[in-house]
This record gives structure tokens, C-alpha cells and sequence, in this order.
């Protein structure tokens, strides 16, 4: 009887062990697409500069493992001046364990053509990135949810983010 509830205990561990070893999350860009959105439009003032960021579309690029956010853009110079253009930029997804969430890092501005100037050259491309960074740094990707029991569980160690296909997997384990 002994070596029956020994044998009954190793069982249900291991198999629990197998079902909560490896747990992947699997986000869609449509996902990652409504965490987003909530956040925006930004607007930031400086230097008689009014920078308004709006309409965020995300690409997963899975060549480069890097999460893409694409907006649109405009800004007014003083001169009553007004440049409008689409920008990209692109980042490294981060986990912050203490709080079971994802966010968006190392952002960095790819930037496209703007009435002909390259976004890059523009004297607003400094203030976009601080603007960017400082508000997808504090915006969730994807937050766990501490009433699903493998995701509570799951979150104490990530095993690996990658991208494949229009997919963000996101492999979660003990």
C-alpha cells in the first residue's frame, strides 16, 4: 500500500510536472494590436514643437525576432509649419516577472519618407523616440492572468519569446 502512494504521488507529479513544464502563450498580432491602441493618440510639447502620434498598426517581423509599431505622425514647428508622415519603429519584447507582463524595449525609430525628408533627419526624430519609449515602456503587451492557474504558475520563468509566422510564442515554465 506503501509503494502504491508513492508510485500514485511520483505519477501525479511527474504528469503535473509534464502539463506545467513548458506552457506557450500564442498572441496574435490582432492581440498584441488591441493592447496597444488603448494608449494613443500621444501628444508631447517642446521647444514650441507639438508632436501628436496616432493610429499605432503592429507588424511582427519574424526574420529579425523584433515587434514593429507603425503610426502615424505629425508635427507642428513653429512657423505655423506642419509635417505629417508614417513612422516605424521597432523593439525587443521584455518580461517583468514581479508583475506577469510584457512590454516593448530597445525601440528604436526605422522612420520613412516625409514630404521627401527622411524622418531620421528630421529635427523631431529625438523627440519621437523619447516619446515612443518612454510610453510603450509602461504600456502591456500582454499581461498574465493570475486567475488561470498555469498562467500563474508559469510565470515565474520564461523559456523563450520568439515570432513565427504572424504568431508571438511566448514559452513559459517552472
Amino acid at each position: 500500500m506503501k509503494l502504491l502512494k508513492k508510485w500514485a504521488t511520483y505519477g501525479l507529479f511527474t504528469l503535473g510536472n509534464k502539463a506545467l513544464s513548458i506552457y506557450a502563450i500564442e498572441l496574435t498580432t490582432a492581440d498584441m494590436q488591441r493592447a496597444i491602441e488603448r494608449h494613443f493618440p500621444l501628444r508631447r510639447e517642446k521647444f514650441f514643437t507639438e508632436l501628436t502620434l496616432s493610429d499605432p498598426v503592429i507588424h511582427l517581423q519574424e526574420e529579425a525576432q523584433r515587434i514593429g509599431v507603425n503610426f502615424a505622425a505629425m508635427a507642428r514647428l513653429p512657423g505655423n509649419i506642419t509635417i505629417k508622415w508614417r513612422g516605424l519603429v521597432d523593439g525587443l519584447l521584455e518580461y517583468r516577472r514581479d508583475i506577469g507582463s510584457f512590454y516593448l524595449l530597445d525601440l528604436k525609430l526605422q522612420g520613412t519618407d516625409s514630404q521627401g525628408i527622411p524622418v531620421k533627419a528630421m529635427p523631431v526624430q529625438p523627440l519621437v523616440e523619447k516619446l515612443l519609449q518612454r510610453a510603450l515602456a509602461n504600456t502591456p503587451i500582454y499581461q498574465l492572468d493570475d486567475q488561470d492557474l498555469n498562467q500563474a504558475i508559469a510565470r515565474l520563468l520564461v523559456k523563450s519569446i520568439h515570432i513565427k509566422k504572424d504568431r508571438l510564442i511566448v514559452e513559459l515554465g517552472l
